[in-house]
């Protein structure tokens, strides 16, 4: 049974990985079961082309892969698309894989530099269950595990994120602040924002 959360989690899915690498959408919402199993019913792209499994794509955009394997799960409580109760356990991606494939869906190849992808790179890391480091190491972690999302990240941490007034600190800060943070008012709060983005840049580095 999929839930709206599912649906909603998918069509995030499609957006974060989505930097015009896969065609189409997918239609349908994975599901994982407690032994880490994918139980979906038949999956298709908005084109009509057939897919057993989310692993359809895995191959296209690098990094997806690992965001499937390294997960912890969820358990989500809400009302389906007709109105009933549902209970569901789902795999989320941890975050170091996030953080490749952010980067990526920021300054990749393919990237489209949006102001939610630079903030959504900050986020993932300072707002980490398990705390900033946990979520740093995470990531070096992936580099060692040779995610093939890894060296478009580093290359956009270097090309966007080497100095306060690069595009990605500037970037996160626009999103945060509604776009406002030119304005004197919010001078403080944009100067807090866009040293930590390089900070972190230098940590994903190091």
């Amino acid at each position: 049974m999929f839930t709206a959360a599912m649906s909603h989690a998918l069509t995030h899915l499609n957006q974060y990985a989505g930097t015009g690498a896969i065609s189409g959408s997918l239609n349908a919402a994975p599901v994982f079961d407690l032994d880490s199993n994918m139980t979906t019913g038949p999956l298709s792209d908005t084109n009509g082309n057939a897919a057993n499994r989310l692993r359809w794509d895995v191959g296209t955009l690098p990094g997806i892969d690992r965001a499937l394997e390294v997960n912890r799960h969820v358990r989500i409580t809400g009302r389906t698309l007709v109105g009933a109760d549902s209970t569901q356990v789902i795999a989320v991606a941890e975050v170091g894989p996030m953080i490749a494939l952010k980067l990526n869906a920021f300054g990749g190849p393919a990237g489209r530099k949006t102001l939610k992808d630079a903030h959504d790179i900050l986020y993932l890391t300072t707002e980490y269950i398990g705390g900033s480091e946990a979520a740093i190491q995470a990531f070096h972690t992936e580099r060692k595990a040779g995610n093939r999302a890894v060296p478009h990240a580093i290359s956009a941490l270097e090309r966007y994120f080497g100095n306060e007034d690069a595009e990605g600190p500037m970037d996160c800060a626009a999103f945060r602040l509604n776009n406002r943070h030119m304005e004197r008012e919010f001078e403080e709060e944009s100067i807090r924002i866009r040293p930590q983005c390089v900070t972190l840049a230098q940590e994903l580095l190091a």
